[in-house]
């Protein structure tokens, strides 16, 4: 519902927030990192070229090793297409979303490896991670670092951040399902087309998804309020 009002408010709204969302959690990100990679080393850089027994999986390192690391990280590198979804909305697209693409790539590639590095080097068992003893080693090696009563209060940056993303994944469909709408491919085309007086906003689709996005967190709902929300980040692209 708050995704939905942040769209449905005007275009300045929706960036301010946006920029403020994503402003804390790239700041939550540097700021743990920092203080771990620089006062909580429990691993030495040699751990980053060891294979932890990857290798003896079925198709060997490559196979079980390499790909699975290089599909799991792949999360953390989407949502850079949103930009293409907004182009019809920006004063340039020529000039801006080309720049809006690769410096959302960018900077997540920075802020995720830097932030990367200095959890798996705080990990302080990190026999207990290989063999998925430990459930969440992240949010459990930020805790057993710097302790339940600091960690909470910046696990509210990276809730602020998940909410911006959740709010950027129904602005992209929200802007694709309105383009397949005008193209006259969609059950109910004459409605979700419609703009808005004045702002010219899609508010049929922007509703629209808020139904859907409804139906997808019944269906991924966690006693875990954290859980929930990389479910439905993650989830919610599809």
């Amino acid at each position: 519902v708050f995704g939905t009002l942040m769209n449905l408010a005007s275009r300045a709204t929706l960036k301010f927030f946006m920029a403020a969302s994503i402003g804390a959690e790239i700041i939550g990100s540097i700021g743990i990192g920092t203080v771990l990679l620089f006062f909580h080393n429990e691993q030495g850089f040699g751990t980053l070229f060891e294979s932890a027994g990857a290798g003896t999986g079925p198709g060997g390192y490559l196979w079980a090793g390499f790909f699975g690391a290089v599909a799991f990280i792949g999360w953390a590198y989407v949502g850079f297409d949103t930009a293409a979804s907004v182009a019809e909305e920006c004063n340039d697209p020529h000039r801006d979303i080309p720049k809006a693409v690769i410096l959302s790539l960018v900077t997540v590639a920075l802020v995720v490896s830097y932030a990367a590095l200095a959890l798996i080097l705080a990990i302080p068992d990190f026999g207990a991670v290989i063999r998925g003893e430990v459930a969440d080693p992240v949010a459990d090696t930020i805790t057993f670092q710097l302790g339940s009563d600091v960690t909470k209060p910046l696990f509210v940056l990276f809730i602020i951040g998940f909410t911006a993303s959740l709010i950027a994944i129904q602005t992209n469909c929200s802007r694709i399902m309105w383009a397949f709408a005008r193209a006259d491919v969609l059950p109910a085309s004459s409605f979700l087309r419609r703009l808005s007086p004045g702002a010219r906003l899609p508010r049929g689709t922007i509703l629209t998804t808020c139904v859907i996005a409804s139906v997808l967190l019944v269906s991924t709902q966690s006693e875990d309020v954290y859980i929930t929300l990389v479910s439905m980040a993650t989830g919610g692209f599809y």
